[in-house]
Parts: C-alpha cells; structure tokens; sequence
C-alpha cells in the first residue's frame, strides 16, 4: 500500500491499468478497490491511479501500485505509451474523463467504464448542462477548466473549438453527450459495468452502446450489504450535491432544509448521511437536533428514508418500504418517484408524508422491484467488475 502521491519525472515504471478520476476519494472507492480484487486475480498485473483534485491534507493507503496527480502528466500521449499502458478503467464520463478517453483511443489503449451513479438526463446525479457547467466551471477555474480541456481536445484531434461551443449553446443538454460524439474518435468505453438491468436501454437508444458492451455487475453500493434482522425507529436523510454542483440554487434548498428541520422533533435522532463532497454547512438549521453526520460511514438501517435521487436511495429501499421524496420545483419527475411513500413539493405534504409514514408499520415489499434498477450481486459487484478487467485484459493480450 502507498502512502503518498508520486510524482511523474521521467517515467521509469510501466503499468497495465490505469484508473483515472476526479476526486482523490473516488480513486480511493473504485479504483483502489477494484485493483485490489485485480490483484486477488493476478498479481502480476501492475496498476496505477491518476486523479485531478488537489493532493488531500491526509492520505489512506492504497492498492494502486502508483498513484499521481493529472496537473503532473505534461503529455498524455507521451504518459500512455511511455508507462506502457494497455486498458484504462473510468467511472464518469466527464469532461477531463473523456479528454483521457479521447488520448487512450487514439494510442490503441482499450477504455471500460463503472457506472457510478444515476445516468440519464433529468435524474443524472452528473449531469453537465450549461447552466451547472458554468457554475462549477466558476468554482473549479483555480484548478482546472473544463473549457480548456475541450479546446486542448479540439486542438488535438484537429477539431475547430469554436463550433462545438456552439452547439453547447445551441442544443443546451448534457455537454458530455456533445463532445462525446463531436471527436474522430467515439468517446465511448469498450466495456460499460451497470448496476441494473433498467439502464440498459439508455445506453443503447442514447449513447449508442451495443448490447453486447454491456456487462451487469449490480450495485457497488450494496457490496457487504447484510439484509438487518432489525431497523432503528428513526430516520435518515440522505445528501446529494444538489447545491455543490449547481443544480439548485443555495437559497431553495436551504429553503427545504429548513422546512425539513421545522417539521421533525429536535428529540428523535435524525441520521444525516452526506456525500463525500457535501458542504456541512448547508445543514446549520439542524444544529440544535439530534442529528448524526455520517460521510464515511454506511448507511444506517432504519425505518425512514428522505431524499432526492441519490444512488444510495437504491440501497435505502433494500433496508425499508418507507421513502419520502422531495421534487423541487426546477426538477423533472424522477424514476425513484413510484416507490416513494410520498413525493412532495411544500412543507404541509412534508409533514403529512412524516406523520404517514411515522404511523405505518415497517415492512420490506419493495426491494425485488428496485432490483431492476440495483441489483444485489452477492458475489459483489466490485468483483464482479475485476473478474471482467482482467478476463477482457487477458483474452486480448493487450
């Protein structure tokens, strides 16, 4: 395990796969832990993380053999064939993502892609569009920007910049779809690894995958999920990133925060299950509850869910009937919405949905349904995904 980011100076090691990600936690959820399995299966196989925040004040070890920042990779051309690497594993198509795609593609490198969370547009938990691109563009320009990586990209594949910005403004929908199909090359992965069945078909009408690209591997999030012998007689609201990632303005939700603070006792234990990158201080008006800040830690069992459209939601509903879903105004209907307990859009619906909900008995009905969505693999879903890396790795010889 290293304890350490690396720096790149003139690239001695190779490596066979490479991770890439955003976020330094993200390359530590997927990437560490799938190249652990990786290496259950074969540990000759040498692996490597690259990711673009900041290096973190603190460091957990890690199963990557290497890991390094993006900022330290002067050309990636020079990083892939140099570092020898021969399969690049994604969880987003992103727009630095697919500037590492668009490279990898181009020097012969194979991409697979995990899905990480909600991917269709209108309850896409990363969906790009111009509005909340030009507001996380605004908070990430001191690290990177998103529109300089598309006019390298364009630069590169020797495609004029101005003319895709255009159609950005022009067609005003998820960008990443825009770019994916503006480049010589496809920016689609060889390999996606889906959570359910349900996402098939966006994949294939929407993206343009083939069927056989697909490969069902359930939901990392209920890997190590053991069905409770009891559930906690509370409740818990699991966080998105709504206002972290522009898509709702700061003033709704706190808005609904404090509604949601105002309709529930300041007794009863509230467990408040944060994203890794939720902002703490969007919860101020629980400050005098009995609340549980949770970020690292799993999800608790109990017998009430609040929330928008998190993937953990899908977890939630293996654990409880009980779902109480709030639509905000700007909001398209979301799939999660028939098997909530109620969907609501004030504060009376609010505290009626509570008082409902409070009432019923508990019960566990609706988790073979949401199965379609978020399979449980038992075998693991991770696994399941380094089974495939390294079978795909293996059988190409590549």
């Amino acid at each position: 395990m290293i304890n350490k980011i690396s720096k790149d100076p003139k690239l001695f090691e190779t490596y066979d796969i490479m991770f890439f990600d955003i976020p330094y936690d993200n390359l530590l959820r997927f990437g560490s832990e799938i190249s652990k399995r990786i290496k259950l299966i074969d540990e000759e196989i040498k692996t490597i993380g690259v990711f673009c925040n900041r290096i973190p004040k603190s460091f957990e070890g890690s199963h990557l053999d290497t890991i390094i920042l993006r900022e330290d990779i002067a050309n990636i051309d020079e990083f892939l064939l140099t570092r020898k690497i021969k399969l690049l594993v994604l969880t987003n198509p992103r727009i630095p993502d697919q500037e590492m795609m668009l490279h990898a593609k181009k020097n012969g490198v194979k991409v697979v892609m995990l899905q990480e969370g909600i991917i269709f547009s209108g309850t896409n938990i990363n969906d790009v569009n111009v509005s909340n691109f030009l507001s996380v563009f605004g908070k990430l320009k001191k690290t990177f920007s998103y529109l300089d990586i598309v006019r390298k990209m364009c630069e590169y594949d020797d495609k004029p910049f101005l003319p895709l910005i255009k159609n950005i403004l022009r067609i005003r929908k998820n960008i990443t779809l825009i770019v994916a199909s503006y480049f010589s090359e496809k920016l689609n992965a060889n390999y996606i690894y889906t959570m359910g069945e349900y996402w098939h078909d966006y994949y294939i009408s929407e993206i343009g995958y083939n069927r056989n690209q697909l490969v069902l591997i359930g939901d990392h999030d209920l890997d190590n999920f053991v069905e409770p012998k009891e559930v906690e007689n509370s409740m818990c609201y699991i966080a998105n990133v709504l206002v972290e990632d522009g898509t709702i303005k700061k003033s709704v939700f706190l808005k609904f925060i404090q509604i949601f603070s105002e309709s529930v006792s300041k007794d009863k234990r509230i467990y408040i299950k944060l994203h890794p990158r939720s902002d703490i201080q969007l919860y101020k008006a629980f400050e005098n509850h009995n609340v549980v800040f949770l970020r690292k830690e799993p999800l608790p069992n109990v017998k009430i869910y609040v929330g928008h459209r998190s993937t953990l939601i899908g977890r939630a509903l293996y654990i409880s009937d009980h779902l109480i879903l709030w639509r905000f105004k700007s909001e398209k209907i979301c799939f999660y919405e028939p098997f909530a307990s109620k969907v609501c859009m004030n504060k009376n619906d609010f505290l009626q949905a509570i008082d409902e909900v409070s009432a019923a008995p508990f019960a566990t009905t609706k988790k073979d349904k949401v199965s379609k969505y978020y399979l449980w693999n038992k075998n693991g879903a991770l696994n399941s995904c380094a089974h495939h890396i390294v079978n795909y790795y293996s059988k190409d010889n590549i």
